[in-house]
């Protein structure tokens, strides 16, 4: 697994954390296709539980068909890789001296190009699995990590998703790390993480190491030389922070010694080679010895006295870092995987009912039938970007914001009706009640009134299913037809809502607080004629005061019907025309 201070010290120049999706749209939408991916087989095992539960075969397919979904649905290439038996582990097999080690890795060197038509400690279903999803398997001549740094490096793939920091000693400069649903906290992903998330979001770190330029290969080589990694036990008295300071250090940079040491090293020039790097380790003591105030801050009394360092190792663990052993001579398809024309279903489900799979499957072919369509139905619109296809069809946009707001990106609906046969495959199909609405039986089917299908009633009767998809992965031209459909649905919406909705006059006010436009109205001429305490008046509050005081309020009552036929007899005329001159008069009629 490499040494994990050399992740620390990667993450003190804080790599961004990005969600998987967000990821692959930007890498479609900057080079117009879908990224390359080599994919360390080992660290798939592991979190799969591979090594937990070694007997479990079924739930372990199980989730390795999950982690394969995961990126064919995005239509990434990938390439998986697993170790082989070319590789030498230096802290277990302490009894190796020097000599055993440079013959053995000469002899894998003189014969790394050997097919080797089985992968060492993976279980035949695992293998089965990728070839017939069409997912490239290699068995690498030595180290896993080393093979897909190679292929990096070559520009085979685009990035090599691994959690072994070796991965940067063998000199991959695009690392994704940590594949896991932990959001923003950089926690690998597997059945003994400390924390279980409840998200399906998938997030990973992005480590470019263009961007971070303290570190290269011959000095990711160096650090592991004196901290140890797989290969050795590191150097005695040698701590990650101080490797850390040397490595980086200018003046002088012993990372370019390193890569003088290990050029032009053959097998026959052993004893050539191996003064040399004796030598190479003496030098950097000296330097620890006479700089160790300026770079370490501290004169470290332990290390004046050594004339070479404790432990330090052989030339060959240089050679397996620098000269790894690996196929030089590995092309890649250009293209995706290509499932839709090369996947045998019949054969597929058949195999994995053979492996048992349905104890954790309760409907198996229901489940079949969502996860190939799942993998291959953005390969299937790519090979039919048409939006008149009658097979897909895109309906509308979401924002997906996640880790409270950090990431931001959107995503289509796409919805889609079945166009890989499959066994068993019974396609439920739309009834009328969907179309025309549901009535209870009890009804009268003349007397109900029967509603037009909506649109989304219609698409969803003639696509039932539906995935959600970055917009980055889908043609530009959909999406600019999907606009249009949106554009022309709100145009059409707002036209029905003004023909549908009354006219209403430009010169009518609606009612309410406003004053009526008629100049003679009732009430104004019952408010500006009364005065107080005017018959009117007293005959109102007497009124409102009988319900509280019913038998003092007979005679107050009687009275002011009196006092009301009285003044009626004497107001000779009134006039119902609204004028100031009139109202003075009619008060003045009145008070008299």
């Amino acid at each position: 697994m490499g040494s994990s201070e050399l992740w620390e010290q990667i993450s003190q120049y804080e790599p961004p954390r990005i969600a998987f999706n967000k990821f692959v749209s930007d890498f479609v939408e900057e080079k117009g296709r879908f990224p390359r991916i080599a994919v360390d087989g080992y660290l798939w095992l592991f979190e799969c539980g591979y090594f937990d539960e070694p007997k479990n075969i079924p739930k372990i397919l199980l989730n390795w068909l999950r982690k394969l979904k995961e990126f064919l649905q995005l239509r990434c290439y990938i390439v998986v890789i697993f170790d082989n038996t070319f590789k030498i582990d230096g802290k277990r097999q302490k009894r190796r001296n020097d000599a055993t080690l440079w013959n053995s890795y000469w002899l894998m060197r003189s014969i790394n190009q050997v097919q080797q038509t089985n992968v060492n400690h993976v279980d035949n279903s695992i293998v089965q699995c990728c070839k017939m999803l069409n997912v490239k398997i290699i068995n690498a001549p030595g180290e896993g990590e080393a093979q897909c740094a190679y292929l990096q490096m070559s520009g085979e793939v685009d990035y090599v998703l691994s959690n072994d920091a070796d991965v940067l000693s063998f000199g991959a400069t695009k690392i994704l790390k940590n594949y896991s649903k932990h959001g923003w906290e950089d926690i690998p992903n597997s059945t003994l993480s400390p924390k279980k998330s409840k998200q399906n979001e998938r997030f990973i770190t992005f480590i470019d190491m263009d961007k971070i330029v303290d570190w290269d290969q011959n000095r990711f080589i160096l650090f592991n030389l004196l901290v140890g990694s797989d290969y050795n036990k590191g150097v005695k008295n040698f701590g990650g922070k101080r490797a850390a300071v040397l490595c980086k250090s200018q003046d002088p940079d012993l990372s370019k010694r390193l890569s003088e040491v290990l050029s032009n090293v053959n097998f026959h020039g052993k004893k050539e080679a191996d003064l040399k790097w004796n030598q190479f380790g003496k030098d950097i003591l000296r330097v620890v010895q006479q700089k160790s105030k300026s770079l370490f801050g501290m004169n470290l009394k332990s290390m004046l006295h050594l004339k070479e360092f404790t432990d330090w190792p052989s030339i060959t663990v240089g050679l397996f870092y620098k000269e790894a052993i690996v196929e030089k001579h590995m092309k890649l398809p250009r293209r995706e995987n290509d499932i839709i024309n090369e996947l045998d279903i019949e054969s597929f489900a058949h195999f994995l009912q053979s492996n048992e799979i349905t104890k954790y499957v309760s409907d198996f072919f229901k489940w079949l039938r969502e996860y190939l369509h799942c993998c291959t139905i953005l390969n299937f619109i790519w090979k039919h970007p048409d939006p008149f296809n009658g097979t897909y069809r895109l309906i509308d946009y979401r924002d997906v914001s996640v880790c409270d707001g950090l990431h931001k990106y959107k995503e289509v609906c796409v919805r889609y009706k079945p166009f890989l046969h499959i066994l068993d495959d019974s396609t439920e199909e739309i009834s009328e009640t969907i179309l025309l609405g549901k009535r209870s039986r009890s009804e009268s089917p003349i007397r109900q009134s029967i509603k037009s299908p909506t649109k989304s009633t219609i698409l969803r009767s003639k696509y039932p299913n539906y995935i959600w998809l970055p917009t980055g992965t889908i043609p530009k031209a959909l999406l600019e037809h999907l606009n249009k459909e949106l554009s022309n649905d709100i145009e059409r919406r707002e036209m029905s809502l003004s023909l549908s909705s009354p006219k209403k006059s430009p010169f009518k006010r609606s009612r309410g607080s406003s004053l009526s436009p008629q100049k003679s109205t009732l009430d104004r001429f019952l408010t500006k004629r009364s005065c107080p305490g005017s018959a009117v008046k007293n005959l109102t509050s007497a009124l409102l005061q009988e319900r509280e005081k019913p038998s003092e309020t007979i005679s107050t009552l009687s009275h002011a019907v009196s006092v009301v036929e009285q003044s009626v007899q004497e107001i000779p005329h009134i006039n119902l025309v609204d004028s100031d001159s009139d109202q003075d008069s009619s008060c003045s009629n009145l008070r008299s």
